[in-house]
């Protein structure tokens, strides 16, 4: 078993190595006979005279109602543009009508995806744990979600004070930057900045002492410095670069702790320093402490709404601002001009939560409001409250919020109308007010309205009842839909032409959306084959040009136009082809060549066939490439056609690869390999249940190994190689000039010198091809074979792609062979033996199996023990002593 598994895996193995292909040497030639039946088949056509042509105007179309005229495709498309005119982006939508006297819900007329509501962007999105509580409330289910007021303000960035002019009383002091120029009886400019000392130092004069000092003072002092050796001159003295001071801003800010800020700087400046106010501070309470002055709090509202910032403080160096946390809020929502969550103060009142939400709008219910607020701390409750003085003054408490309504837009006295009409809108409703007049009011329809059904969307007074499953249950409705036409109401048909009723809506639909839209189709040599709309018309001519017009392999004598008629006696529709010569038909527009078009027709522009065969040219020839041959062009064309062989190519190695041949190889190689695996599977089984233990692991490794080689195997892809005798002198005229095909691929390689030994020997390597090289040479060469080489399974791959073996009947393989250049000496690895151990347990397995199944019999039969211990102990012993007989006698 494992000798014949290891034959089979060095066959795979060559098999793949050398690519070859067996050619058939098969003398019955039947099989390249066409059978009789298939000559014989031919087909009766229909011809364009059967074509029913009943739809055919009786004369000619005016030039507005042909869909395409012929000329340049510009004079096309100029005259498609006039007949049709530009789809609108997007068809008008009945909207549905929302409140107590309109229908809440309006049938969707334009069809399914007519139009579709832009997605809301997440209103939950970097929300603050007060916002999200604020939206988790009723009040909250109204769009949009409420923000923190005055937060955002604060965080961006310091606002230096570093331009414009500095108070008369800015004390300066270390790290300032004066500007001092001198003009009269001397002039001089100086930039100097104040020390740590607090003085400035200037030319002429030396230290001057400025700290501690306010502003306007500088002047007097830098004048008198000078005056003590000069006469006659001015001195103006400036600000430059403000010094910068160290502040503490504590509590919730963004980044808590020492900043640095200018020393004009203010509060506002130290929060935007540190980041901000988080949503956790409060707004309206932060606390200010200044060196040697009273602590002040300070409420950032008043600037943030008026611009008011006299009541925010210069903090000096050493201040320190702490932000407290925010104790308790209200919101206000709805039609207000600056909604939003708000820090409550004590002392705040109705009146107040509208002034700091800017107002209430034009839009505002103006006559009283909503406050949700909480009950008791259980629940949620909502309260009504007038805009009146006593209203007005009603305190705000702590998680309220405050809910100003819109005036209501229902408009009770209107009539819409939607869809395909000059000017769709709302209109005034008046007694008498009839479907046509609303239409005329709206410019009347357009030319792409259908008119045929035109819809009315209507609230009844008494509800009517609908069924909606089969079982009889039933609901009510007080919405009632009218279909009328509307050519006849225009036309002053008074069933059609029906009085409206207030908040009616009247749908006008287009006809692409009403009714089924004929098409015709076209396949085959033509440049944009799909699907078009048939208008009134139109011919084969006409199809071909919206299909951009045919491509160079059209065949002119012959087109063919499917058709569907309806089968009466079988109750269906069935196809019908017809042909007709596309040439005179294109010849002739409009004539009776040129058949006119129905709805669901199909033509087909046959085109020719192209035929080629596209091969490559590899290796040792004079212009190796791609060629591209017609019909019957065979091997010797190819090398022909690429200037023949150079000198030194070798034809005898040349190699010859067909794609269709490497396609076949896979498949079967992959096919062999399954089948191979689950022969060994089945073998390892016998093995393991007959052999000894360490047998039975060698044939799992043995088998894991083989598995390996038939994954291995399946994975690669052969190269589908030919086999051919190139060196025979009768090459061209023999079956082995194969005619090519698309992909063949001829490979001409340089001559070789050398022969090669691989496998299991001493050393393997190549070797000069001398004169009478045999294989015994280029093994004795390598050093012999190795213990685990196999002289009985030794193979040769020849260059010209044929494998010689030992087992051959035929020209089998010798050690005297003589080798020739590019030949590949293959040794494979000996298979595992059994031993005589394991040859004797087989027979005692065997029969043991006899053995019991003569018991069993043999009792049965008589009625006597079913033991069989002494049965199995007598045979094994008769087999040890080569004396067992056959224990079922014939007869017995």
């Amino acid at each position: 078993m494992l000798r014949s598994r290891t034959a089979l895996t060095v066959t795979l193995a060559a098999l793949l190595g050398a690519g070859c292909t067996v050619m058939s040497t098969e003398s019955d030639e039947a099989w390249r006979k066409v059978p009789g039946w298939l000559a014989e088949l031919r087909e009766v056509p229909e011809t364009i005279a059967q074509l029913d042509t009943a739809n055919e105007p009786a004369g000619p179309l005016p030039v507005a109602e042909r869909f395409v005229v012929r000329g340049t495709p510009q004079d096309m498309t100029a005259a498609l543009r006039e007949v049709v005119p530009p789809r609108r982006q997007q068809e008008p939508q009945p909207r549905p009508v929302n409140g107590d006297n309109r229908p809440s819900v309006v049938v969707n007329l334009n069809g399914p995806g007519a139009s579709e509501s832009a997605a809301a962007p997440d209103p939950g999105a970097a929300l603050s744990r007060l916002e999200k509580l604020y939206a988790s409330t009723r009040a909250g289910a109204i769009a949009p979600v409420l923000r923190q007021f005055g937060y955002d303000q604060l965080r961006r960035g310091e606002s230096e004070v570093e331009s414009g002019p500095v108070p008369d009383d800015y004390i300066v002091g270390p790290g300032d930057e004066l500007t001092i120029a001198i003009s009269g009886s001397f002039t001089a400019s100086h930039r100097a900045e104040i020390d740590r000392d607090g003085r400035i130092r200037l030319p002429d004069v030396g230290a001057v002492a400025l700290a501690g000092r306010p502003f306007r003072e500088l002047e007097t002092v830098i004048r008198a410095a000078y005056a003590q050796q000069r006469r006659g001159f001015d001195v103006s003295v400036g600000m430059g670069r403000l010094r910068r001071v160290a502040v503490q801003v504590i509590g919730n800010v963004e980044r808590p702790g020492a900043v640095e800020i200018s020393a004009l700087g203010t509060a506002l400046t130290a929060l935007r320093a540190a980041g901000g106010v988080t949503k956790d501070g409060a707004l309206r309470r932060i606390q200010v402490r200044r060196p040697g002055q009273p602590e002040l709090e300070i409420d950032v509202y008043d600037f943030l709404l008026s611009g008011d910032g006299s009541a925010i403080p210069v903090l000096g160096a050493g201040a320190v601002v702490f932000v407290p946390t925010v104790e308790t809020t209200f919101a206000v929502r709805g039609a207000v001009l600056r909604p939003g969550i708000y820090e409550r103060r004590v002392g705040d009142t109705l009146a107040t939560a509208l002034q700091l939400g800017g107002g209430i709008s034009g839009f505002a219910f103006a006559d009283r409001v909503q406050i949700e607020g909480t009950h008791d701390g259980r629940r949620r409750t909502m309260a009504d409250v007038g805009l009146g003085p006593d209203g007005l003054a009603r305190s705000i408490a702590d998680t309220e919020v405050v809910i100003v309504g819109e005036v209501d837009d229902r408009q009770g006295s209107v009539v819409e109308i939607v869809g395909e009409v000059g000017r769709p809108g709302t209109f005034e409703h008046k007694p008498g007010l009839r479907i046509s007049d609303v239409v005329r009011f709206a410019d009347g329809p357009t030319i792409l309205a259908h008119t045929q059904q035109v819809f009315v969307s209507r609230v009844v007074a008494a509800p009517g009842s609908v069924q909606l499953t089969h079982s009889g249950r039933r609901a009510e409705t007080t919405r009632r839909v009218l279909v009328v036409d509307l050519d006849k109401a225009l036309q002053g048909d008074a069933d059609h032409d029906i009085e409206l009723a207030p908040l009616d809506l009247v749908t006008v639909r287009s006809r692409q959306n009403a009714v089924e839209v004929p098409t015709v189709s076209v396949i085959g040599a033509v440049r944009a084959a799909g699907i078009f709309e048939l208008t009134a018309g139109l011919r084969v001519s006409d199809l071909v040009a919206l299909a951009g017009n045919l491509r160079p392999e059209v065949y002119y004598p012959e087109a063919e136009l499917i058709r569907w008629h309806f089968d009466a006696a079988g109750r269906q529709l069935q196809a019908r082809r017809y042909r007709f010569h596309l040439g005179r038909a294109l010849d002739a527009p409009g004539s009776h060549e040129d058949p006119i078009l129905e709805n669901g027709d199909r033509l087909v522009v046959r085109a020719l066939r192209k035929v080629k065969v596209e091969v490559e040219i590899r290796g040792e020839v004079r212009f190796p490439g791609k060629y591209v041959f017609g019909r019957d062009a065979k091997i010797t064309d190819l090398i022909a056609a690429a200037g023949g062989a150079m000198p030194e190519a070798d034809l005898r190695l040349a190699r010859f690869s067909r794609r269709s041949v490497a396609e076949l190889q896979t498949k079967r190689l992959r096919h062999l390999a399954e089948r191979t695996r689950r022969v060994h599977e089945s073998a390892l089984e016998t093995m393991v249940q007959t052999g000894t233990p360490a047998e039975g692991l060698a044939a799992k490794i043995a088998l894991e190994n083989t598995k390996e080689v038939l994954d291995r195997i399946s994975r690669q892809e052969a190269d589908g190689r030919i086999v051919l005798p190139f060196l025979r002198h009768d090459f061209p005229a023999s079956a082995y000039n194969l005619a090519l095909e698309n992909g063949d691929v001829l490979t001409i390689p340089r001559r070789q010198h050398t022969v090669t030994v691989l496998g299991h020997v001493f050393n393997p390597g190549s070797f000069v091809a001398a004169d009478e090289l045999t294989v015994a040479d280029v093994v004795d060469w390598s050093g012999g074979l190795t213990e685990a080489g196999d002289d009985q399974r030794l193979y040769v791959i020849r260059g010209t792609g044929r494998v010689q073996s030992l087992a051959q009947a035929s020209d089998p393989l010798r050690m005297r062979t003589r080798l020739l250049p590019g030949d590949v000496v293959l040794v494979p690895r000996r298979p595992l033996e059994r031993t005589l151990g394991a040859r004797i347990a087989d027979l005692i397995h065997v029969t043991r199996q006899l053995s019991e199944i003569g018991v069993l019999a043999n009792n049965i039969a008589t009625g006597g023990s079913l033991d069989v211990t002494a049965v199995i102990q007598h045979t094994v012993r008769d087999v040890l002593q080569g004396s067992a007989q056959p224990l079922l006698q014939p007869g017995r």
